[in-house]
């Protein structure tokens, strides 16, 4: 694997011993090339959680709703693997690191725990190594081409060797989020020193290169120290990663290591102080946008079926991405001039028309000063009747779509997986299906004993979303000119469940503890990067205690979270 890992050096580079060099210090600090074997601890769970189509298998599951606050019986933490950086991480950590805008669209694509991206499930097989290889490459050639911007030292003061010492030093430190140890000094220092017998720049490019190709870059490498429990207690510089990389999407900044150096982020009051001021940055507004944008699948806008069918010639590439931004700046919204709250992520009765998004609304709405556009007729309220989120699902060109956004909301929103149809479904059609419309036909489907168990509780959730079309547009009949129907039932949650159109679904969800208790095991997920399990009882009874409270404040929530045994404690591997 090395020499096919290194082959570039050997090409590109008419000093062919310089590759060898690099490969050998490769091997001998553990470079990226040990990606392939996986770098990964053990996992105790029912499934991969690789899909978005059930909740991954976690060892928590009692019918969906996981353990709610009378669940705890003894504190415990769920069993975890080393994650990669996604794509969104590793291009931020690349920027605080490089000032560089990496194009990531070569890496090896994310995979999910959930509906998340995570990358804790699977190694980087040989010929994904490649990729990573490449962009090393060329960030660190661009990056050597620009030494007063990369060093923080003048080599015609300190001389080029301490310079570079110093560099391997603080560089390091930042690119692997921990102080280097004394042999990866000196095996950096070694490199340093055969690329300088070429020139001082192609020196500290190796050490670049070697750095961004090195699991200890690409990975949140979290072992943690034993304690009396048999739990692995993050130590500081982990913890800040963890921080960091959950509250900001990127690596630690100048006072996080700090923290950790000085030992602040080993207590449960040191890791909520800081979290605190994680949390009052705009970047925890980002992660936040991109915590509900994934539990939604909402860039699926931009493949939508909607676009291939010819039949929506207004979905544009500019329709499809406002679609995809309009649901960031309901986000955005809530969590800065809102409540902040799960609720109003369901209520909110407030839409952004950007651009040709506008068409899509029609007269419906009342523009405000704020790029807000108030809804006051009641066919919008919260994310789940936003254009983009409809159109990311849509009432596919066929019988079947409620079924397809019924099951957005009882797989992600409620967190219920729903199994797919037996060999022993009966599709067979009523005799005077001709004469029924789509709508009729599914809900005379409900009652087909074989159905009703799963499509009962899709479709009655989908019959909601009915009065939109596939683009998301308001509508009151359907393609032949019959009246929509727009009740359902929301079965399986405590309270009553009946509702006559999405705005009274939505406020339904709004309140319900199941979605409250739901999000605490997304958000567990997106945090951990992993799904939860029967140890992380404790840890979950409390942050769904949060949830539960009020309108369900989702900063008071993740306060809770990084709080709890399951973010502050590891066990694997």
């Amino acid at each position: 694997m090395g020499r096919k890992f290194y082959s570039y050096g050997q090409a590109a580079n008419p000093h062919r011993w310089l590759s060898r060099q690099l490969l050998a210090f490769s091997l001998a600090t553990g470079s990226i090339s040990a990606l392939a074997a996986g770098c990964t601890g053990s996992v105790s769970s029912k499934g991969d959680g690789n899909d978005r189509g059930g909740a991954g298998g976690g060892d928590v599951d009692n019918g969906g709703s996981g353990p709610g606050p009378s669940a705890c019986e003894s504190r415990g933490v769920g069993s975890g693997r080393w994650r990669r950086l996604t794509a969104r991480q590793y291009a931020a950590t690349v920027k605080e690191l490089l000032g560089q805008a990496p194009d990531t669209s070569i890496l090896l694509g994310d995979s999910r725990t959930g509906p998340f991206k995570t990358n804790a499930l699977f190694p980087v097989e040989e010929g994904d190594v490649g990729a990573y290889d490449t962009l090393a490459k060329t960030l660190s050639e661009k990056a050597s081409g620009d030494l007063s911007s990369l060093l923080s030292c003048d080599t015609k003061t300190m001389g080029e060797d301490r310079c570079a010492t110093r560099f391997i030093e603080t560089f390091g430190a930042r690119a692997y989020r921990r102080p280097l140890q004394s042999d990866e000094k000196s095996a950096f220092a070694g490199l340093y020193m055969t690329g300088k017998e070429e020139s001082f720049a192609s020196g500290i490019r190796l050490v670049v290169q070697a750095m961004l190709s090195s699991p200890n870059f690409l990975y949140l490498v979290e072992a943690g120290a034993p304690d009396d429990n048999g739990m692995r207690k993050l130590n500081g510089y982990e913890m800040a990663s963890r921080l960091a990389y959950t509250l900001t999407g990127t690596m630690p900044d100048a006072d996080l290591f700090s923290a950790a150096a000085d030992g602040k982020l080993d207590t449960v009051e040191g890791v909520q102080s800081y979290a605190k001021k994680l949390i009052a940055t705009d970047r925890f507004i980002d992660v936040a946008k991109e915590f509900h944008v994934e539990l939604l699948g909402i860039d699926a806008v931009t493949t939508a079926e909607v676009s291939k069918s010819g039949r929506f010639p207004d979905f544009t590439e500019e329709m499809r991405q406002a679609m995809a931004e309009e649901p960031r700046k309901f986000v955005g919204y809530v969590m800065t001039k809102g409540s902040g709250s799960v609720e109003e992520m369901f209520t909110g009765a407030y839409v952004f028309p950007q651009g040709p998004l506008a068409r899509v609304y029609g007269d419906r709405i009342k523009a405000s000063d704020d790029g807000r556009a108030e809804v006051s007729d009641g066919s919008r309220q919260g994310l789940l009747t936003l254009a983009g989120v409809l159109a990311s699902h849509p009432a596919q060109l066929s019988p079947r779509g409620a079924v397809n956004r019924g099951h957005l909301v009882r797989r992600d929103v409620l967190c219920e997986v729903v199994p797919p149809p037996t060999v022993k479904v009966d599709f067979t059609l009523p005799p005077d299906a001709e004469t029924k419309t789509a709508q009729e036909l599914l809900r005379i489907h409900q009652e087909n004993p074989s159905c009703k168990g799963c499509h009962q509780l899709m479709d009655s959730i989908g019959f909601g979303f009915e009065n939109y079309d596939p683009m998301g547009a308001f509508r009151t009949k359907d393609g032949g000119g019959h009246d929509i129907d727009g009740s359902g039932e929301i079965v399986n949650i405590e309270g009553d469940g009946k509702f006559s159109n999405a705005k009274e679904m939505s406020g339904i969800l709004a309140k319900s503890p199941e979605v409250r208790t739901c999000m605490s095991q997304q958000w567990i997920k997106f945090a951990l990067g992993r799904d939860p399990q029967s140890e992380d009882a404790c840890s979950i009874n409390d942050l769904t205690k949060t949830f539960l409270s009020g309108k369900g404040d989702i900063k008071s929530a993740v306060l809770s979270l990084v709080a709890s045994d399951s973010f502050r404690f590891y066990r694997g591997q």
